[in-house]
């Protein structure tokens, strides 16, 4: 019997976390066929999101877009990926920056798509918003969204166990998030 990976953190749903979603902004995914060269340059492992940190100060709020792909032959379903967030000091243990504690968000998102020798990918895209000033850690602490600089996604699949990585800067905006920037302009209509 296969154990689950246990992932850290809070998932994240607004019944349990107030202030806190993950909405799918392409809902179905992006079907993309017959990519063989990406399923032989990936050799069936996955490919690193795309990740994009805004902080909005003028509303206090934190949007992240996290792109990515699964290899599979159907799609799967939003109500079988699952999203959680984990708060901690920022690089190896607590960087300090003008005598303040900086800190990193770990987003992690879960599913099982089990192994696929498929020509089919689909791309999935989440945005996830923090709409309060202060980000719960699990110890009911709270941390200010001006001391995060940094945002750290990783993509987890159950089955095979596999993960990939991206981390970036948060960047500081009064408008709207440069997500769309460089975009084909059929992905930027249907966000």
């Amino acid at each position: 019997m296969e154990e689950t990976i246990v992932i850290p953190g809070q998932i994240i749903d607004a019944n349990i976390v107030p202030n806190v979603s993950a909405t799918l902004l392409i809902n179905p995914p992006i079907k993309l066929e017959n990519e063989g060269l990406l399923d032989r340059l990936l050799n069936g492992q996955l490919l690193a999101p795309v990740v994009t940190a805004t902080r909005n100060a003028s509303n206090n709020e934190l949007t992240i877009h996290v792109a990515f792909l699964i290899q599979k032959e159907e799609a799967i379903p939003e109500t079988e990926i699952n999203n959680f967030f984990n708060m901690t000091f920022s690089e190896a243990g607590g960087d300090i920056l003008q005598g303040e504690s900086i800190y990193k968000l770990l987003l992690y998102t879960d599913f099982n798509a089990g192994r696929s020798d498929v020509d089919t990918f689909f791309l999935y895209v989440y945005e996830i918003k923090f709409t309060s000033q202060f980000i719960p850690t699990r110890n009911s602490g709270l941390i200010d969204i001006s001391k995060l600089k940094t945002v750290e996604s990783t993509i987890i699949n159950q089955n095979p166990r596999t993960s990939r990585g991206t981390v970036t800067t948060v960047q500081d905006s009064v408008g709207n998030p440069p997500f769309k920037k460089g975009l084909p302009e059929e992905i930027k209509n249907l966000l």
